[in-house]
């Protein structure tokens, strides 16, 4: 409504209010109309390292103003920095935000799973607001939430207890993701949502998610498309095997001087935290109940039986998605070194199956090589170094660090997706994109990882750089651009997009202009062929 205060007519804007199962939500309403509920469980905490179980019904009034708490979390990344922001310590986190601009219709909803690794973040990261998406596309409903991260929510207690009420706890954070779409398909409507026109997507750790609910057939009557950033289960966000898993529970408790799992019950929660999930090796398991054993083998082509058919599906990353991650600064023979490790240990992960799946699809001349895939999992770190100088040749006169940024995002980014790709599409249709713009001429690197995330969500400022009035103008035909990629897709409305085939590798460069390349990032296959020949 309106009121004249001091001469000034000023706009009041009446908190809306939903009615759910577990009772009653005051959101907020921007001054674009959106409505935003936060705060909203989805999940009720049944204990440590179990899952959850539904929400209990309830007529009360709740205030959904405010960030619920997130997940608690180590030091890791731009998180810390946002402490003021959102509580960090409660394990009680299972709530969601969704932001709609009508209560009314059956709009798509696209369902966002927050990265940071799988042991920071929240929906409290001011680059994913729900609010920002809905402003942009008025015509969709968005949701967001908070799930289990890091010891929380990956720790195998296979090997500490039988008891059966603990069996999951390897793959806790992709239960919690579960849980989520459930309470979106049963509860989405009233906030003007369609409940069978739902996308899923994630960037990062969230988009190596996505990939892990493709395993989950639970969760298939409740996505038809997924959209899936700068992710991938071959190499940043690799599962771990179910001996793998038991050995990271041994290590942490030796690290606290626990001698049961009623110690690590009894334990707070920030001495849980004093100990690294990398250190000690967590990370989703290969259990064979939430996650089938040799993942990534049926993702890339084996698993037509367990991975769901007649989806869409958008995968893509950053053209310098690595920028930063393997640079030393003072040095480019550390740097080239840093880089030949990181290719080798991401070749030597691979089984005999998956290195097979990889030189048919990746490395010319190579398909149906049993030896050539024997000899590409065996590699060395001086053939990895032989490799990268292959790499370098092929580009001569580019900018050496540059170049060693897109030796590493060729394979440990953007191959990997092909190879995904590639077994997707055999049953469902598939699109690969690779964005390659970033704003301003002040920002040190390329379009690196994340930085598609604020024009996605419309968060314009978070934006890291300051920007020239002509910078800010060509941020702004970027802006537009993702609105239109992502929200056409969301819509199932794919345009411009081309379906992946593993002859062509249709793959969409994002930029000011779209490019539609076929296998744009080959040079990374042509120098293997040439290390592996003879």
């Amino acid at each position: 409504m309106w009121y004249n205060h001091d001469q000034e007519v000023v706009l009041v804007l009446a908190r809306p209010e939903i009615h759910l199962p577990s009772g009653r939500y005051l959101g907020t309403r921007n001054d674009k109309g959106t409505m935003t509920f936060m705060g909203i469980p989805y999940g009720r905490f049944a204990g440590r390292w179990k899952p959850l179980e539904p929400v209990e019904p309830g007529t009360a009034l709740h205030d959904a103003s405010g960030f619920g708490p997130a997940c608690p979390q180590i030091e890791f990344g731009p998180y810390p920095a946002m402490k003021e922001t959102v509580e960090f310590r409660e394990e009680t986190c299972f709530t969601l935000s969704v932001s709609t601009a009508s209560l009314e219709g059956k709009k798509p909803v696209y369902v966002y799973i927050h990265g940071g690794a799988n042991v920071a973040g929240g929906y409290f990261d001011p680059k994913i607001q729900t609010a920002g998406f809905v402003d942009t596309h008025p015509d969709l409903v968005a949701v967001t939430f908070n799930y289990r991260l890091g010891i929380l929510g990956t720790l195998c207690l296979d090997g500490l207890t039988q008891d059966l009420d603990y069996r999951f706890s390897g793959n806790l954070s992709t239960l919690d993701q579960l849980m989520a779409l459930r309470w979106v398909h049963d509860n989405i409507a009233r906030f003007g949502g369609d409940p069978e026109n739902v996308t899923i997507g994630g960037q990062s750790s969230g988009c190596a998610s996505v990939k892990q609910l493709f395993f989950v057939r639970e969760s298939w009557p409740l996505w038809k498309r997924a959209i899936c950033q700068s992710g991938t289960t071959l190499s940043n966000s690799r599962p771990i095997s179910l001996q793998a898993g038991r050995n990271a529970a041994w290590k942490l408790c030796e690290a606290l001087g626990a001698h049961s799992l009623q110690d690590l019950l009894d334990m707070d929660v920030q001495r849980l935290l004093s100990v690294s999930p990398f250190a000690i090796g967590a990370g989703a398991v290969e259990d064979g109940l939430t996650l089938p054993v040799n993942m990534n083998e049926l993702l890339c082509g084996k698993g037509a039986d367990v991975l769901p058919r007649g989806k869409e599906i958008l995968i893509g990353c950053m053209n310098g998605d690595m920028d930063g991650f393997a640079q030393d600064p003072a040095s480019l023979e550390t740097t080239r070194k840093n880089v030949a490790q990181g290719i080798g240990d991401m070749l030597r992960a691979m089984s005999q199956t998956l290195a097979e799946q990889y030189v048919d699809l990746l490395v010319p001349g190579k398909a149906g090589d049993a030896r050539a895939a024997e000899r590409l999992r065996t590699i060395t770190d001086a053939q990895a170094e032989e490799l990268i100088r292959l790499y370098e040749q092929s580009a001569p006169g580019e900018d050496p660090w540059f170049l060693l940024s897109d030796c590493l995002n060729d394979f440990l980014m953007y191959n990997p997706l092909a190879l995904e790709s590639a077994g997707l599409c055999r049953q469902n249709t598939v699109y690969l994109y690779v964005w390659d713009w970033a704003p301003g001429s002040a920002y040190p690197l390329r379009a690196t990882h994340a930085m598609d995330v604020p024009f996605v969500f419309g968060a314009r400022h978070t934006i890291p750089v300051p920007l020239t009035q002509a910078e800010q103008a060509l941020a702004e035909q970027m802006y537009r651009r993702a609105a239109e990629l992502w929200g056409s897709f969301i819509r199932g409305e794919p345009g411009i997009w081309e379906p992946f085939t593993p002859e062509r590798k249709p793959t969409l460069q994002i930029g000011l202009e779209l490019d539609m390349a076929q296998d744009p990032r080959s040079i990374s296959g042509q120098c293997l062929a040439e290390l592996l020949k003879g």
